[in-house]
């Protein structure tokens, strides 16, 4: 299939010349067709019947479907538009918060002070053989009385102590899918043309999806999408993640875990079959 791929090179360098081109062609097959009349070719094939089908029916089932599998991807087109992964994720539960809880009134951190329980007065009747004492003065009890004056016994008054604070452990927020490199996808050329947007998403740590995005690529036979070491075309250690799902549209592709985004520095797309460049973008 290679000599295909130089047929359609030619066409490449050929391609901005078309309109020109287009006229030597209708006028061409003009004299052709005339100088089959002039040669009596088809009164000879009226003749011999047998060896024209022999003949013309082999080679019209070889020519006609390889022209329209050469051919057909010129005006066919296909769409298809699948979900963004960064849309996808705006739909989560959101980023958890921390609410404390609503203290108590600052009044419960001084409660009432509880009454201590009153003890009655201890009255203390002075002996009559009590020595008098100055206005203010303790009494002092007689010698013949052994029994010790009674001493008054302190209540401790209890206190409240203030309740903590009730906290809540912060519950761990969502993973966030994020845009980690992209890049503008451009043509091969003049008559390879792509247009549109390529994004490296990271949808969860160490996993990450190939989107394109609104493109238009230029139909081919056996359209391969690759993430490349190199932005200029396939070279060694590039990665096939599948085939071009439509000429137009959005879509996503997975890429293997197994593969360390940074060696990639550009998105191709390329056919297959004929070793044609349709497509680049530069990641950046």
């Amino acid at each position: 299939m290679e000599i295909f791929g130089s047929l359609e090179r030619l066409i490449d360098d050929l391609y901005p010349y078309r309109w020109p081109l287009l006229g030597l062609f209708i006028l061409g097959a003009f004299i052709v067709l005339r100088l089959i009349l002039v040669s009596g070719l088809p009164g000879w094939l009226a003749r011999h019947k047998l060896a024209a089908t022999l003949v013309v029916v082999p080679l019209l089932a070889i020519v006609v479907p390889l022209s329209y599998y050469l051919l057909s991807p010129l005006w066919t087109r296909t769409s298809v538009f699948e979900e963004s992964p960064l849309a996808i994720s705006s739909g989560g539960a959101p980023q958890a918060t921390v609410s404390l809880a609503t203290p108590r009134s600052l009044g419960a951190a001084t409660s009432t002070p509880v009454q201590s329980p009153t003890n009655p007065a201890t009255s203390i009747t002075p002996d009559a053989s009590a020595t008098p004492t100055l206005a203010g003065a303790m009494p002092t009890h007689s010698p013949s009385t052994n029994t010790p004056a009674p001493v008054a016994t302190a209540t401790a008054i209890p206190t409240s102590t203030p309740e903590p604070l009730p906290t809540s452990t912060p519950e761990p927020v969502a993973f966030e899918p994020r845009v980690v490199r992209s890049g503008t996808l451009t043509g091969a050329d003049d008559f390879h043309f792509a247009e549109g947007t390529v994004l490296l998403i990271e949808v969860e740590p160490g996993r990450f999806v190939l989107r394109l995005e609104d493109v238009s690529v230029r139909n081919g036979p056996d359209l391969f999408v690759y993430l490349s070491p190199s932005s200029a075309g396939i070279v060694e250690g590039a990665v096939n993640l599948g085939e071009l799902k439509a000429t137009d549209g959005s879509f996503n592709y997975d890429v293997p875990v197994e593969y360390d985004i940074a060696q990639f520095q550009g998105v191709i797309i390329w056919c297959r079959a004929f070793a044609v460049l349709f497509g680049t973008a530069l990641l950046s």
